[in-house]
């Protein structure tokens, strides 16, 4: 039975209205966390200090003592506040619960020589320097952290903290005041108090194999010989990694009750309430983040679960040396291309263009790889081959549409890439080029800057498709509404990329967009009700993940709770909105790179409006490319306005913008002698 065109339009409606639903209800009712094993409650609590011990040492030396608490043990790779942590910094985060940094007093010297004088009241020792300096970090960085929270939290409980070892595991525990009750040497250690830190140092400071194996031999026999009870839980964490550098570390929690081992990554901000939960104390609300949990069903393999995580350290650290290369590569792509078509060589443009686009694609398919395995020089070209080889296949099967087909096509892979990542579990956003890096920031799940900015700017183009086809208006509407329906549910719901300034970005420049496909003028009343749409969308998302229990609400939710409960002019949530601010802020004098992609960005707004009357001429015989630039210059203006980092939101998506306005606008001549 021959179906007719309109039955055709209609079940294709159907289905990608199908489509839309189950996405939506997926993506803001699915994907609850796994059921998991609560930890504790316990009298007392260990915490094992390795600074600069990775996963791989773990898993290739014979580490007895070790292994005794790790097999027993949740594991987890930890990360503190940034790429360089110190060992003073790591132990401020964990003891906050939150992000602090602190420097060392002018006239101090660097690392802990400035911890040396210390304030002695019998067994109690004190660094109120430290607390100081951490105070006047915490304030000036709007974080919302409360240094010592931890110490005071115990103290005010009843509850004993005694540190052994070196002086910097007393900023691990202190209070308010910089204090803890005991402190001493490694040999003097008694585990009685209710939190004790024994402090295991030397391995940050050396990444010498042969010094590190006859280091960890030492540390592994003390830690084979404390007598640990079966009352106590037992927390193994590396608050710093080797010369402060940029690597994930060692984390394991054991001791408090049945639990099997998991793998994955955590910010060391989690020891704190951890710890707090263990000994059945309330977490302070300046404390973020929640408790460790084990899952259930985990592997319980503790030799498999080193191994994973010694390979995710691998996969992390060259990820962070990758990103560099791979970067240089995918701008200087960019530049030629838009430098051949202002030269007016249309074929090297288009050729460019594609290969431009399939690049990201093809970068974040090798998170399905091992591709860390690879010499990173070899990864690099490979990248490039991969992407010129996807680029020839969107030539051959897209070439027959027009000018614009492959590029065009290449920008539907992207977008599909990666909404199909983010609906599956995103497992292509981290540790891949364009993704994100536990070692930079504390976002594991969602779109990050980068990725959000390339999947606006695709879906953007693919949007587009109707018009460039010379379709009817009502079908072009119906595709471009499906096309950005599709994509805002996948950067907004809870379950799938989790982005609330991507989401504010979003409506407006989709709801602009389509006026634009259905011949809608432009106009400032219709910008205001595009961007109030997008603003009553994010409180409908925010009211219903505050309605779902705490410990699964998203940073949305959370957020919402604050602005309800907290103090709105002073608290936590004032502070993320002057945060993001001076962030957006600071990156625009972060760099000289910073400050040429402002002035080119400026220069092109100025030009623009000086020759409005000319551009809309020009546009009003180009309906597919004036929609686009309506959608594109909203997602990239509201998109910077909106992200921490936000510069990297619009100079990523001139990743997608300049190849396609290569394909549709330069013109092909044709090659002389034919």
């Amino acid at each position: 039975m021959r179906v007719s065109r309109a039955g055709a339009g209609a079940i294709a409606c159907a289905v990608g209205m199908a489509l839309v639903v189950v996405l939506a209800f997926v993506g803001f009712t699915g994907r609850s966390r796994p059921s998991s094993t609560a930890l504790g409650p316990v009298e007392r609590v260990v915490i094992i200090s390795v600074p600069g011990l990775r996963w791989q040492d773990v898993s290739v030396l014979d580490t007895p003592g070790l292994d005794r608490w790790l097999q027993a043990s949740a594991l987890l790779s930890v990360r503190a506040i940034g790429p360089e942590t110190s060992l003073v910094e790591g132990y401020l985060t964990m003891n906050a619960g939150n992000r602090v940094d602190a420097a060392a007093p002018d006239g101090a010297a660097a690392g802990v020589a400035w911890l040396d004088p210390l304030a002695d009241v019998g067994k109690a020792a004190c660094l109120p320097q430290v607390v100081a300096a951490a105070r006047t970090s915490a304030d000036a960085d709007l974080n919302g952290a409360r240094p010592g929270v931890l110490g005071a939290a115990l103290a005010e409980s009843g509850h004993r903290t005694a540190v052994y070892g070196a002086a910097t595991g007393i900023v691990g525990l202190m209070d308010e005041n910089g204090c803890v009750d005991e402190f001493g040497s490694i040999g003097e250690a008694s585990l009685s108090a209710a939190v004790t830190l024994l402090e295991y140092g030397g391995l940050e400071r050396t990444s010498v194999a042969s010094v590190r194996t006859e280091l960890i031999a030492d540390i592994d026999a003390a830690v084979a010989e404390l007598a640990i009870g079966a009352d106590a839980a037992v927390l193994i964490v590396a608050p710093a990694a080797v010369d402060d550098g940029a690597e994930v570390t060692v984390a394991g929690l054991g001791g408090a009750g049945e639990g099997p081992a998991s793998a994955g990554h955590t910010p060391s901000r989690l020891v704190a309430p951890t710890v707090l939960h263990l000994l059945g104390v309330d977490v302070p609300d300046e404390i973020s983040g929640t408790p460790m949990m084990v899952a259930d069903g985990s592997s319980t393999d503790p030799t498999a679960q080193t191994a994973t995580l010694a390979d995710l350290a691998d996969r992390v650290a060259f990820r962070d040396r990758a990103v560099g290369p791979v970067s240089v590569v995918f701008v200087v792509l960019l530049a030629l291309c838009g430098a051949a078509a202002l030269m007016g060589r249309p074929r090297p443009a288009r050729g460019l263009a594609q290969v431009v686009i399939a690049h990201p694609t093809v970068t974040f398919l090798f998170g399905l790889a091992d591709y860390h395995r690879l010499p990173l020089g070899f990864f690099v070209c490979l990248t490039l081959v991969a992407a010129i080889v996807l680029a020839v296949a969107g030539v051959s099967a897209a070439s027959r549409l027009g000018s614009w087909g492959p590029t065009t096509l290449l920008a539907a892979v992207l977008w599909l890439t990666l909404v199909i990542d983010v609906a599956t579990g995103g497992t292509l956003q981290i540790n891949t080029p364009f993704g994100y890096t536990p070692t930079v920031a504390g976002r594991f799940q969602g779109f990050g800057n980068l990725a959000f900015g390339l999947v606006a700017a695709a879906a953007i183009s693919v949007s587009v498709v109707g018009v460039l086809l010379g379709a009817s208006r009502r079908s072009s509407l119906c595709w471009a509404g499906w096309v950005g329906t599709t994509t805002i549910i996948a950067v907004a719901a809870p379950a799938f990329g989790s982005d609330v300034g991507g989401t504010l970005a979003l409506i407006p420049a989709f709801g602009l967009l389509v006026l634009s496909v259905g011949g809608a003028p432009l106009t400032w009343r219709r910008g205001v009700v595009a961007m109030a749409a997008g603003a009553v969308a994010v409180g409908v998302l925010a009211v219903a993940d505050l309605a779902r229990a705490e410990g699964s609400r998203t940073h949305l939710g959370r957020f919402l709770d604050e602005l309800l409960h907290g103090d709105l002019l002073d608290g936590d949530a004032m502070l993320i909105v002057r945060r993001k601010l001076r962030g957006n802020m600071a990156i625009l004098t972060s760099s000289f790179w910073s400050l040429i992609l402002v002035g080119v960005i400026a220069l092109a707004l100025v030009w623009c409006v000086r020759h409005r009357g000319t551009l809309a001429a020009s546009l009003a015989g180009q309906p597919a490319v004036k929609a686009f630039v309506i959608g594109w210059s909203t997602a990239a203006a509201l998109g910077f306005a909106l992200n921490d980092s936000g510069l990297a939101v619009p100079a990523v998506m001139l990743g997608v913008a300049i190849p396609w306005l290569v394909a549709v606008l330069v013109p092909l001549t044709p090659r002389a002698g034919r």
